[in-house]
């Protein structure tokens, strides 16, 4: 222990240098000399440290990772033999120089797209004779969703006919006055009377007929009306839009008034996402960026969309802005409501040295990770970590290329660390 106290008095010794030159130097140089030699007393604490792992015996006079009670004083983890026979307990990778996408992450909810979204309602009131589509069933527009028996709707189809008998004796006596009128048979004022009541019988029909559209009907519908002299009261209520049945509150047999919410349906091939960007960073996101989505349902697939909206205001109490992007859903995978975390890419980075994320586990204040020592001897290493993406890290210090880390599994060796650290130890 007294190689690593004067080991760790050298390093105070060549913090103090370095303290010096950052005092003495320019201001433009002190951020990178103080960059430099934090990543430099990284590198010579944690090197010194394993030197003494592997070479150091503990205030016991045993070799110090052999001591169940001090190997945690330097970091060392001992895995039984058995367990790193069993396949997949531990799993290594290695540190390699590779090209790094700079993104933010950020966690955010998916929703639907409200303007692909319709509360399907009936416009007059009637009791539900046929339902013909049910939860999570796809519709198509013009499709009939809810067959409606209305008194209304009955008597809107004979009003409409009826007009339609008027105008048509309203255009025969028309005729018959023009022609006696040309003869001068009849007076003229008779022949403008009959032209009136043409006219008249003509705008009833029309306000009529717009009646029947303002029921839903189109004009393929009222002209099967106009043809047939259809008196039936079953009016088709139908969807305005492709999407999912993503409600349900239409029963056989029930009356509705107007208003009452049907089925509520929604378009679920595209989503909106919502999630919150600090102040900060507000300046590196732009719309039309792509950003890709971490969902905890499906954590080996990525799902792709665009920045189309970014807030106007700052809450007060996050200091954050709302975002929204539009995400491809032709999988139908995402659902609205799912948490979510929020990749936004802003650009690459090459020659990053990096590492999985599941290799990097907290200790207090640092980011540890586990390297193999000997046998089935680990020891923690700290680094320092850079850019981080979805799946890796930067790694700015403490690693080099080629470099072996513990990914699966590194969280069991912290915790093993923990509990050798708070157990009973030696005794003395």
């Amino acid at each position: 222990m007294k190689k690593l106290f004067y080991s760790l008095l050298f390093c105070g010794a060549f913090l103090g240098v370095y303290t010096d030159v950052i005092l003495s130097g320019s201001e433009e140089s002190r951020y990178e000399t103080l960059r430099f030699a934090q990543g430099d007393i990284i590198e010579n604490v944690e090197d010194i440290r394993i030197d003494n792992a592997l070479e150091g015996n503990c205030e016991h006079n045993i070799p110090i990772i052999e001591c169940d009670g001090c190997r945690y004083e330097v970091g060392v983890v001992k895995v039984d033999s058995e367990f790193l026979k069993k396949e997949g307990m531990l799993e290594l990778a290695e540190a390699k120089e590779s090209t790094l996408n700079s993104i933010i992450e950020a966690p955010g909810e998916i929703s639907t797209n409200p303007d692909r979204e319709v509360h399907i309602t009936p416009r007059i009131p009637g009791i539900i004779k046929e339902v013909y589509k049910g939860l999570g069933d796809k519709v198509t527009a013009g499709e009939t969703v809810v067959l409606l028996d209305s008194i209304e709707f009955g008597q809107a189809k004979s009003d409409y006919l009826k007009a339609k008998a008027m105008m048509e004796l309203a255009g025969k006596n028309y005729d018959r006055v023009k022609t006696l009128s040309e003869k001068q048979v009849v007076s003229q004022k008779t022949f403008i009377e009959a032209e009136s009541e043409l006219e008249r019988a003509r705008i009833e029909l029309r306000a009529l007929e717009e009646r029947l559209h303002l029921l839903g009907m189109k004009d393929s519908d009222v002209q099967k009306i106009r043809e047939h002299e259809e008196f039936q009261s079953l009016l088709p209520i139908i969807a305005p839009f492709d999407g999912t049945v993503i409600e349900k509150h239409a029963v056989i047999g029930e009356r509705v008034d107007v208003g009452f919410g049907l089925f509520r349906v929604a378009d679920l091939t595209r989503l909106w996402v919502w999630f919150d960007v600090y102040e900060k960073d507000l300046a590196k996101v732009k719309n039309g960026q792509n950003v890709s989505l971490l969902v905890l349902a499906y954590p080996d697939e990525n799902f792709e969309g665009q920045i189309t909206y970014i807030g106007n205001t700052v809450s007060e109490k996050t200091r954050t802005t709302k975002v929204q992007a539009e995400v491809d859903n032709a999988t139908g995978k995402l659902k609205p409501g799912m948490f979510v975390t929020v990749a936004i890419h802003l650009s690459e980075k090459g020659g990053a040295l990096i590492i999985p994320r599941d290799s990097v586990q907290s200790d207090g204040a640092d980011k540890i990770v586990f390297i193999p020592l000997k046998d089935n001897y680990f020891i923690k290493k700290k680094v320092l970590l850079g850019t981080a993406t979805p799946e890796c890290y930067e790694v700015l210090e403490g690693l080099k290329d080629g470099q072996k880390v513990v990914t699966k599994g590194s969280f069991l060796l912290k915790s093993e660390l923990q509990k050798e650290k708070f157990g009973e130890g030696c005794p003395d």
